[in-house]
């Protein structure tokens, strides 16, 4: 990481966070972003500490070796498939090295498979998550309403399954759970939502577009098969 030129996407959060004198003017200065504030909201008072901007990189190789430190003692993956996920392109290089809101979106997304299994105990800790996953970028936001949807349907199920579920979770629970996660969620998408003057973030398209649909299948499977194009614009 030392030998990482910082991009001018890691830079430009840091110079947001730094030349914001309170949080209500970061927040106004973000709307051009197009990204939630949960990265900017840590490094605000980093940059209260510290004048240089490598104080960043080494908060996130922070993130992301909390990471690392959540898929090798908890996920159910073989040793050699940890250390397979743990060593690949994204982790070594898309949330390490480059400091971006990606790499703190992916850690809120491993805290929420960690505590998943534990739902029987409460929901508020990992509605909590949720709300934290919705402000990290468009990604986290839509993993946050995949988990909300999950929560539900798996609500539903035990619900069909156990006569004693009012035991294993109060009404209280699920009522806090579900307005703290809505919170997130609905912040989250109001801050996402562009200006009418903005010339980056485009306006959000509902209309139906046959040509995009059908593009979808070929969009899955590059992500899930990223093959290297020889050429720099790839990277």
């Amino acid at each position: 990481i030392q030998s990482h030129e910082m991009w001018r996407d890691e830079l430009q959060a840091w110079l947001l966070a730094r030349d914001s004198i309170s949080i209500t003017e970061l927040f106004q200065n973000l709307k051009y972003e197009g990204h939630p504030g949960l990265w900017h909201l840590l490094l605000y008072p980093l940059t209260r500490i510290s004048k240089i901007p490598e104080s960043m990189q080494l908060l996130h190789v922070g993130i992301a070796m909390a990471t690392v430190y959540m898929i090798m003692r908890y996920s159910p993956f073989k040793r050699f498939q940890k250390i397979l996920l743990s060593t690949g392109y994204f982790f070594i290089f898309e949330y390490t090295l480059i400091s971006r809101n990606y790499g703190i979106g992916v850690f809120l997304i491993f805290c929420c498979c960690t505590l998943f299994q534990n739902r029987k105990q409460g929901t508020v800790l990992f509605s909590i998550l949720i709300g934290l996953m919705a402000h990290t970028n468009v990604l986290g936001l839509i993993s946050s309403i995949c988990f909300v949807i999950t929560i539900l349907f798996d609500r539903l199920d035990r619900a069909k399954s156990s006569r004693i579920l009012h035991d294993q979770y109060s009404h209280l629970n699920d009522l806090v759970s579900i307005l703290i996660a809505s919170t997130g969620i609905i912040t989250s998408i109001v801050q996402l939502k562009p200006p009418s003057d903005s010339g980056f973030a485009s306006r959000w398209n509902f209309n139906f577009d046959l040509e995009k649909i059908l593009e979808l299948p070929n969009q899955i499977f590059h992500a899930y098969l990223p093959i290297p194009i020889n050429g720099l614009n790839f990277w």
